[in-house]
């Protein structure tokens, strides 16, 4: 097809499944006619590809009409084919099928032309397949140990069948038998097979060797009767010293270990219908290839099970409990997103160990206790890191090297994390440390991105290892250490250059060599060490010992002054509880008045020794703990300007000027001559706190949507953050159909919110946000009646129309996901953060996805997390059927059904119209569930956030938006002016690098599922 690099088709992956079609049936012998019998099968039919094309050979039948014939994917994108007519399979003949597949720009999604069908005579299988089709000899086993003997007796050399079907009753000796003595078998189907356990077992001398021997036949009355076996295993051999004993090793429905272990000619496999177990070096050092699907009966995958395979895609089932040793070590085509089942309690070492083609978020069930050595190191996963409830200890290089870039949220009950387990992870953000947690090993959390530490009151931490810390370029809030802390290893903070200050507590006795080294914008330290701590060499080079004052306790002054390490400091005095609850004041050109906390010595005076003639503080002195209030006084437009310098993200320090005034208060302990300031900013700006933007609707009444952000400081608004954010994320929404041919329909309005803090707080750090705005582990939750209030600022928004009003919150942060709050009369908050991920995870998707797709259309999640029936699922981590049925019951979730019937699906009467039948479809999966529930096209907004809604969701965005704006809906005039081509929506965005990631399940850590808020939202009426 067209628009495709040279070369770049043939190197995707492709594959085509038949599908729908019945595998059973009846062949009449006098006079060869066949009957197809039974239901179609529920998974579809791999075709074998050549040069020529693809290729397979179903039951002549009939398929009915609007059922898919077959499914194509190309680099994981389906597309499924389908008559309007029934289809019939003949009886000898070739039905042949010519598709055209063109790559289409900007968006990079690809067209599927159907553009030949012809039926002719069937063509010889060694023509077209060259002797390469997967012709199976089949052998049927009535009785276990028999396989060998069957094949021999057919007049076969074993040595010489490449693919091999068994049927029947097979053992642990069958599988030996395969792997050893079959020296080129490539494929095996099991399918048919019952795999027999062993029911005792002998140990004894045959001929010189000790042997142990396991047996399917009934326990021996006698050891005489055990031993006439033996000898009819092995006719002709000595036997001596022997016993026998139950159980025996090898259990019904379990894959003996070693099964297949290194046989290198081994590429298909399909396993038995009921396998329990997948036991130790099974498949280990095979060349198993393509897409593994674990049997859904399967609870336990064996030590080294699938090591070094060339599998490229994993499905886990639903129950599976333990994953042992380095079961996928070193799986280097294994690539998408791992979706490990809730049901897991055990993961063994090394089990991912340079999986590095795996990709997307990692979810780690809440059932594991450990995670052990090397268990995910080497891999590829993105965003953040959930370490569960029940999780003790992680293991040295667990998650080294992988490229998560989010937040990494510690378990409450982690007790030790070792060696290197989050080395080099590229994790950002705040990084709380758990109380449990007592010791951090060497490297533990070093070359990250952290911008703040925080542990735990009640911190049990005894100790941190070399290089715990180091290289945290970013690390640019002060640190302080839990009391009970003894030593602090050799370059723990080496390298954290960003750092501003540090405390160290009373308990500390020894810091290791240049401990502190390289933290060049440290400018306070406090040590509560009544003794010195004993300090390593350099610990603290590269800061500016001159540049600020060591505090110590009162009575240690002189000791630390003539301390080895500690005398370097040039002024060292004792440490005062005096401090003001923040060090920055900053607001616009209105007056502003804000109350802060004072901390003062009980029974200590203190004093306003300066401030600014644009400033008053009340009360200007006094005794003890006070609270001030501090007023900035209107400033008129101004061509003044001020500087000062400021940290980058990452970690650089600049200069940075502006309009306005700037200023200092300084407050003095009186009786100790001790200071603390709180530098006040005003900046000028052509917008205000509470100001309305507004575009209004040149058609029907208006359909409301308000644009807020939260978390903007005044500066970010003086220097256009807050307007940039506000306007990239108006762009977004209405860059993708059919808000983007709607927009006239809209009243959209920007409401100014000026917070006192930049950035987002979090549960463990506090930050003043104008709307609230917090993270936890639930997602952002800004205070929604504060919201409300201000979005009613907007002349058309009023209580009594909330509900048909979308508030977008854009929030100043690319840490976290974005969510959805939802009221049952329709009202919605949609929170957006600026996120700079690869596409489609951006800014852009999250914008579509949570205010276009939740927001507005009330549409579901279409993710995937877990391989289940969405009925019967129980696990702790999503939503189920209940919920969505709940959902349902108020109009909402039109893009997923639990009806799987063409008939009277909600999208049935697009499969009839011509510009949707080859789009719109059944394809199972949807609201976190693989099995029972439905969506109605491959791919969507919903599903991977992609800049294109499916024809059902944009038919209900459709039907809101002329009902909000007092208009009739027409489904012919939907039809006219819906526009189906996705190319035609805008594609910019502004994620990092502009890549594309992988997108199946990718946004599992970061975004969250929309919170269903009651019925309808809380509001103040007294401050309207």
């Amino acid at each position: 097809g067209e628009g495709f690099e040279e070369a770049e088709f043939d190197n995707l992956e492709k594959n085509v499944l038949v599908m729908n079609t019945t595998r059973s049936a009846h062949i009449n012998l006098a006079t060869g006619v066949v009957t197809a019998t039974g239901k179609p099968a529920n998974e579809g039919i791999l075709m074998k590809q050549n040069a020529e094309g693809f290729r397979a050979i179903v039951v002549p039948q009939t398929v009915a009409a609007m059922s898919p014939l077959f499914s194509i994917t190309i680099d994981g994108v389906e597309y499924r084919f389908k008559k309007d007519s029934d289809f019939v399979y003949e009886a000898g003949k070739q039905s042949k099928f010519s598709i055209q597949i063109n790559k289409k720009t900007p968006t990079g999604e690809y067209e599927f032309v159907l553009t030949d069908t012809e039926i002719v005579d069937w063509i010889a299988d060694l023509d077209s397949h060259g002797g390469e089709a997967r012709q199976y000899y089949v052998v049927h086993c009535d009785e276990p140990e028999t396989l060998k003997a069957k094949i021999l007796a057919d007049g076969k050399n074993p040595a010489k069948i490449k693919n091999l079907k068994v049927s029947g009753k097979i053992t642990y000796l069958d599988f030996y038998f395969m792997r050893d003595e079959m020296e080129i078998l490539q494929s095996i189907n099991l399918k048919e097979s019952q795999i027999i356990g062993t029911k005792w077992q002998w140990l004894g001398d045959i001929d010189g060797e000790f042997r142990y021997e396991h047996f399917c036949t009934e326990y021996p009355a006698t050891l005489e009767e055990a031993d006439a076996q033996v000898q009819a295993r092995y006719p002709g051999s000595t036997i001596r010293s022997s016993y026998y004993q139950e159980p025996s090793h090898y259990l019904d429905n379990e894959i003996p270990q070693e099964a297949f272990n290194q046989k290198s000619t081994l590429v298909n496999f399909v396993f038995p219908e009921k396998v329990t177990k997948i036991g130790g070096w099974a498949f280990n050092e095979t060349t198993l290839s393509g897409a593994l699907i674990i049997p859904d009966d399967v609870v336990e995958i064996g030590h080294r099970a699938f090591m070094r395979t060339n599998i490229s895609s994993l499905q886990l089932p639903a129950n599976l409990k333990i994953i042992g040793e380095s079961a996928f070590n070193e799986c280097s085509s294994l690539c998408g997103a791992l979706i490990l089942p809730e049901s897991l309690e055990e993961i063994g070492g090394f089990a991912f160990q340079y999986c590095s083609m795996l990709s997307g978020t990692l979810s780690l069930p809440s059932k594991l206790t450990d995670i052990p050595v090397w268990c995910f190191g080497g891999c590829g996963f993105t965003g953040d890191l959930i370490v569960p409830d029940n999780i003790k200890s992680v293991g040295g290089h667990a998650f080294v090297d992988n490229d998560f870039s989010g937040q990494l949220i510690l378990g409450p009950n982690l007790t030790h994390i070792g060696l290197c387990a989050f080395l080099r992870c590229d994790f950002q953000g705040e990084l709380f440390i758990p109380k449990a947690l007592q010791r951090i090993d060497e490297g533990a959390f070093g070359a990250n991105h952290f911008s703040r530490i925080v542990f735990e009151e009640g911190s049990e931490l005894v100790k941190l290892g070399i290089t715990a810390f180091s290289d945290n370029g970013r690390l640019s809030e002060p640190v302080v250490l839990p009391e009970g802390l003894i030593t602090i290893g050799d370059q723990a903070f080496r390298d954290c250059s960003s750092m501003p200050s540090i405390v160290i507590p009373s308990t500390v006795t020894t810091i290791g060599s240049r401990a502190f080294a390289n933290c060049y914008y440290m400018s306070n330290m406090q040590c509560n060490a009544t003794t010195p701590p004993v300090v390593g060499s350099g610990a603290f080079d590269g800061i500016g010992k001159e540049n600020f004052t060591l505090e110590v306790p009162e009575q240690s002054v002189s000791f630390y002054q003539t301390a080895n390490g500690w005398a370097d400091f040039n002024r060292i005095s004792a440490y005062y509880d005096f401090s003001i609850s923040r060090k920055h004041m900053r607001t616009l050109n209105a007056e502003y008045t804000k109350t802060y906390m004072l901390r003062v010595p009980s029974g200590e005076a203190w004093k306003v020794e300066s401030c600014p003639s644009w400033v008053s503080v009340s009360p200007s002195s006094g005794v003890g703990r006070t609270e001030v209030s501090i007023t900035v006084s209107e400033m008129p437009r101004t061509t003044e300007t001020f500087s000062f310098e400021y940290m980058g993200t990452y970690g650089n320090w600049s200069e940075e000027t502006h309009k306005g005034r700037a200023g200092e208060i300084v407050f003095l302990l009186e009786s100790k001559d001790r200071r603390v300031s709180m530098d006040v900013q005003q900046y000028d700006c052509d917008n205000y706190d509470g100001q309305v933007i507004a575009q209004n609707a040149s058609v029907g009444a208006g359909v409301n949507i308000v644009f807020m952000g939260d978390c903007f400081d005044a500066r970010d608004i003086a220097m256009g953050s807050y307007m940039e954010g506000i306007n990239e994320a108006i762009g977004y929404y209405f860059a993708i159909e059919p808000y983007k041919g709607y927009r006239d329909y809209f009243n959209v309005y920007t409401i100014v919110g000026m917070s006192d803090d930049s950035g987002m707080g979090t549960v463990n750090t506090v930050k003043d946000a104008k709307f609230g705005s917090q993270y936890s582990l639930s997602g952002i939750a800004p205070n929604t009646q504060a919201t409300y209030e201000y979005a009613m600022k907007a002349a058309t928004v009023n209580e009594d129309n909330l509900n048909k009003t979308l508030v977008v919150m854009v929030e100043n942060t690319q840490d976290y996901g974005g969510i959805c709050y939802m009221w049952a009369d329709g009202s919605a908050i949609a929170v957006c953060p600026m996120s700079r991920d690869a596409y489609p995870f951006d800014f852009r998707g999250i914008v579509q996805h949570e205010a276009g797709g939740h927001g507005f259309a009330k549409l579901a999640d279409e993710y995937i997390y877990h391989n289940a029936f969405i009925e019967s699922c129980s696990c702790p981590c999503c939503s189920h059927l209940d919920d969505f049925l709940a959902g349902k019951a108020l109009g909402w979730y039109r893009n997923l059904s639990t009806d799987g019937n063409y008939n009277s699906v909600e999208w049935a009467h697009l499969f009839a119209h011509p510009d949707y039948t080859n789009i719109v479809d059944m394809y199972e999966g949807g609201y976190y569930h693989s099995r029972g529930i439905y969506r109605s096209e491959a791919n969507s907004c919903m599903n991977n956030n992609v800049p294109y809604y499916s024809a059902i969701s944009r038919q209900e965005m459709v039907e809101r938006i002329m009902k909000y704006a007092g208009m009739e809906f027409s489904l012919e005039d939907f039809y006219a002016k819906d526009v189906r081509d996705a190319s035609n929506n805008d594609f910019v965005t502004r994620a990092l690098g502009n890549e594309e990631t992988s997108v199946y399940n990718a946004s599992l850590g970061k975004q969250k599922a929309p919170k269903f808020m009651g019925e309808k939202p809380q509001i103040n009426k007294s401050n309207q």
